[in-house]
């Protein structure tokens, strides 16, 4: 029995779109590899730009804390305190130089800290301020001291206004997310 010509030739041509199809099918999937691939290197690319971003955001805001006013370095060390003492028991933080610097991103040099201490002092003693003295003062050591002088923020005395030095202060909740590095 020969076969018929014709279907020979359809099973040579189904035997050759077999074969492309197969081809398709190994070329869809090495590019499938190749989009996941790609996929990839862009997650890892992006990762890569949060961090250099996060590094350049750094690196801003230690240049702007060297240029603040005193005022403006004063409330970013109560926000420091703030969110120090709303997450203790009791209620309350200090921050003497190195911590002061420290809240200001490390660049401040300490002579630029004293104006800090004596911003905050007038603020506490001043009767139009609504800071009360028991709830934010400047403790002040004599050198022989082994206590440094320091800031002392007690929240078990009473609430900060909102608003310090021109400056709106983040607490409650707010505060609470910026402290647990939430947003």
């Amino acid at each position: 029995m020969s076969e018929d010509p014709d279907l020979e030739e359809v099973a040579e041509s189904a035997d050759a779109a077999l074969g492309i199809a197969r081809r398709a099918l190994e070329k869809v999937n090495d590019l499938e590899d190749d989009v996941q691939r790609l996929e990839a290197e862009l997650a890892d690319a992006h990762a890569e730009i949060d961090a250099l971003q996060e590094r350049t955001d750094l690196l801003q805001a230690v240049q702007k804390a060297s240029n603040l006013k005193p005022e403006e370095r004063a409330v970013i060390c109560i926000q420091t305190l703030y969110n120090e003492a709303s997450n203790r028991d009791p209620r309350l933080a200090e921050l003497d130089v190195q911590g002061a610097i420290t809240a200001l991103g490390g660049s401040v040099k300490r002579h630029h800290i004293y104006p800090v201490f004596d911003t905050i002092d007038d603020l506490a003693e001043d009767p139009d301020s609504n800071v009360d003295e028991s709830v934010l003062s400047v403790v002040r050591e004599d050198r022989s001291s082994q206590d440094n002088t320091r800031i002392v923020l007690n929240l078990e005395a009473g609430d900060l206004p909102e608003m310090v030095l021109g400056h709106e202060l983040e607490t409650g909740q707010d505060a609470a997310l910026a402290a647990a590095g939430g947003d």
